[in-house]
C-alpha cells in the first residue's frame, strides 16, 4: 500500500512491514530487511516497534524503514521488489514518500512523540552512523533566534542547515537565514567565519 500514488518518483522512501504475515506465519527478521535494503538503497535506517499502543490495546509489532535510493525509483516499483525480494505479499507493505528524512530516522525512536513508546537508538539498525547522529541533533520544534544564529554557524551548506533546524524552521526563517550568512561570510578576503552564539560568550573560527 502507499498513501502517496503509486507511479510517484523519489530517492527517499518510508516503509512499514508487518512483523509477521497473517496468512503464512512467515516472520521477518532483522537479516531478511538487511538483505533485502543491501539490494535497493544506499542508506537505510530500521526499527522493531513491538511495544506500541493504541487506546491502550498493544499494537502488531511491525517494522519501520527509512532509506534513500542512488536514483530516483517509482513507489510502486519499489514496492514490488521489497514484496518479490522479502516473498511477502504487497498487503503486508506500506510504503511512501520520507518528505522529512530526518522527522522520519526520528520517528523510529518517537523523539517527538513523547506520549509514545520511547524506542533505544541503539536498537536502530543502519549502515550510516553519522547520519543517525545527526538526525538525533536536528530539530523538528520552532527554534528561538540564538538557536538559528548557533546553527548557521555549524555549518555553511544551506543543505545541511535545512537538515538541521528543519524545513519548517528553515522556510520560516528564509529571510534571516540570509541576514545571517552575509554576516558570517566575509566576501572581501574569501574567509568563512563561524559564529557560535552561547549563553556565556561568543566563539569565532576563521578558515
Amino acid at each position: 500500500m502507499a498513501i502517496t500514488e503509486l507511479n510517484t518518483m523519489t530517492r527517499q522512501f518510508i516503509a512499514i512491514i508487518e512483523q509477521v504475515d497473517n496468512e503464512t506465519g512467515q516472520i521477518i527478521e532483522n537479516a531478511d530487511l538487511v538483505k533485502m535494503l543491501n539490494e535497493v538503497a544506499i542508506n537505510y535506517y530500521f526499527i522493531l516497534h513491538d511495544k506500541d499502543t493504541d487506546n491502550g490495546v498493544t499494537e502488531r509489532p511491525h517494522y519501520h524503514l527509512v532509506f534513500t535510493t542512488a536514483k530516483r525509483v517509482r513507489l510502486g516499483t519499489m514496492l514490488n521488489r521489497i514484496s518479490k525480494i522479502l516473498h511477502i505479499p504487497k498487503v503486508v507493505i506500506t510504503i511512501d514518500i520520507a518528505f522529512n528524512y530526518n522527522y522520519h530516522i526520528r520517528y523510529l525512536m518517537h523523539l517527538d512523540d513523547k506520549e509514545k513508546y520511547p524506542y533505544d537508538p541503539n536498537d536502530i539498525i543502519t549502515n550510516d552512523e553519522k547520519g543517525l547522529e545527526f538526525a538525533q541533533r536536528s530539530r523538528t520544534d520552532k527554534i528561538d533566534t540564538e538557536t538559528l544564529i548557533e546553527s548557521c554557524g555549524q555549518t555553511k551548506s544551506r543543505i545541511a542547515l535545512m537538515r538541521l533546524i528543519g524545513i519548517g524552521n528553515y522556510i520560516t526563517f528564509y529571510r534571516a537565514i540570509d541576514d545571517i550568512y552575509q554576516e558570517l561570510y566575509d566576501k572581501d578576503n574569501w574567509k568563512v567565519v563561524f559564529f557560535c552564539l552561547t549563553q556565556k560568550n561568543h566563539s569565532y573560527i576563521i578558515l
